[in-house]
């Protein structure tokens, strides 16, 4: 990866894509990542990491790469090897995927292990049926939503999504029984997103992407437009501000999007913001300042402006100028709003005043846009503009 040895999984710089010293080795594909506690947990089908057995996953030192030596995750199936597909870090770390034991403890697909030791805990949801385990977790307050290929928790019917009490697994009072197993889930403060290959839920006939209210758990009406050539959405990121999608899809949220698109949680319309990857990425994840994304595509953007990537490509959520341009007495600025509720262009006289030197000369609330405005291009002989997110 950049010119470096690394071998299924590396650690890059956001900022510049440089390669980092982290340095860690399984045996075979990661498929999934989750920070927290201070610790990296790299889960996947593996049966060693830099050739020390392990069972598909493992607590790695975020800056060294060392495996810690106090962890002691062990897992088992009843024919083959365990398979770790998702991870959640909270106070517990919850592991998802194809498994029937961890530790000494029978649980099926979905487990619940202390982030320091790797021992589980005494939740237990006792998924049945299915048998190709967890796909996706997501956690908001004291439940956590589970999607997979399971039709049971705890003997109580629950089909391919449920929710349940993070303490005990214990199901929560919700059906929607999607026809297919939902492949990611994201929360925000009021909502739970959940996309997949799935054409009915809640015995609502809708089309791969779907949002709930988490205080009722009820549909929200909120229709992010999926053309019928869509087959499924992979990937799903959400904040209060934007939700972003990831599948096979040429269009959403009613604009022509190539796999990938933002949307605005509120009218569910596409953002201007339009990487348009050849392929379809498999996953996103977003950080106060990037939005990222990963999967098998080679480039990112339409023709002129095409850029040769290699699988994760990296984009800033700030506001982008764009260009400037003085005619006529006139100054035309263009530049994005970002993909925050509130974009602000100010301007300074001198840099050297700091932040209270800034003056607001005009607002958009349109997050995702392409913003032009036209000012007097004087009588100042020279002027600092930026556009702040808020």
């Amino acid at each position: 990866l950049g010119g470096a040895p690394r071998s299924n999984a590396a650690a890059i710089s956001a900022v510049s894509g440089a390669v980092l010293p982290w340095n860690v080795t399984p045996s075979s594909a990661v498929l999934a990542l989750a920070l927290g506690n201070g610790t990296v947990y790299v889960g996947g089908g593996f049966t060693n990491v830099n050739g020390t057995p392990s069972d598909g996953l493992v607590a790695v030192d975020p800056v060294t790469g060392t495996i810690r030596p106090d962890w002691a995750f062990t897992a088992d199936t009843s024919s083959g090897t365990p398979v770790i597909r998702t991870l959640y870090a909270s106070t517990n770390l919850f592991v998802g995927g194809l498994f029937t034991s961890v530790g000494s403890q029978s649980v099926r697909f979905l487990a619940s292990v202390h982030p320091d030791t790797g021992e589980p805990s005494n939740f237990n949801a006792r998924l049945g049926g299915g048998s190709t385990g967890v796909k996706a977790l997501a956690l908001s307050g004291d439940t956590l939503f589970v999607a997979g290929d399971f039709t049971t928790v705890n003997s109580v019917s629950r089909a391919r999504l449920t929710g349940v009490n993070k303490d005990t697994g214990a199901p929560v009072s919700w059906t929607p029984a999607p026809n297919q197993p939902p492949l990611a889930l994201a929360t925000t403060a009021d909502r739970l997103y959940v996309v997949g290959p799935f054409t009915q839920i809640s015995g609502v006939a809708t089309r791969l992407a779907v949002a709930f209210d988490l205080s009722t758990l009820t549909l929200i009406p909120w229709n992010p437009s999926v053309p019928a050539s869509a087959t499924t959405i992979n990937a799903v990121a959400a904040d209060e501000t934007v939700v972003y999608m990831a599948g096979e899809f040429d269009s959403l949220g009613g604009e022509f999007r190539a796999h990938l698109a933002g949307l605005n949680p509120g009218t569910a319309q596409a953002l201007e913001w339009n990487p348009a990857p050849n392929v379809p990425p498999t996953t996103l994840v977003l950080s106060e300042e990037f939005v990222c994304y990963g999967g098998p595509f080679r480039t990112v953007g339409s023709a002129p402006n095409t850029y040769p990537l290699g699988y994760v490509a990296v984009h800033p959520r700030a506001p982008l100028a764009l260009s400037s341009l003085v005619a006529g007495g006139t100054l035309t600025l263009r530049t994005t709003t970002g993909d925050r509720t509130l974009a602000i262009l100010e301007a300074t006289a001198d840099l050297g005043l700091g932040s209270a030197g800034w003056t607001p000369l005009s607002t958009n609330e349109q997050p995702g846009t392409v913003w032009t405005l036209d000012l007097p291009a004087g009588p100042d002989p020279e002027r600092f503009f930026r556009v702040r997110t808020e």
